[in-house]
């Protein structure tokens, strides 16, 4: 009684990005390492088609391999529609 308790099991979200810049295509990025079903949203229609084609529009190191792997994996996928986005998460 009172005491903290833990919750072991994942439990997974599906979450929408609006954003495929520094900040919003890395936490999107991360959200999806830990097992959350993500799609980042832009309305830059080049810039997402580079993402579904593995081009990344920005540096930080690691960030290719991983968008590669969550893509292949399902659990990260790029959007052109905010507002579908927004509806579908």
């Amino acid at each position: 009684m009172g005491g903290i308790h833990h919750i072991s099991a994942s439990i997974e979200k599906k979450i929408g990005v609006l954003g495929t810049g520094y900040v919003g295509l890395v936490l999107g990025t991360c959200l999806a390492e830990f097992g959350n079903n993500v799609i980042c949203a832009d309305i830059d229609t080049h810039k997402i088609e580079m993402l579904k084609n593995n081009q990344i529009p920005i540096y930080e190191p690691g960030l290719p391999e991983m968008i590669s792997a969550l893509t292949k994996k399902g659990t990260l996928a790029f959007s052109d529609n905010p507002a579908e986005t927004i509806c579908n998460c």
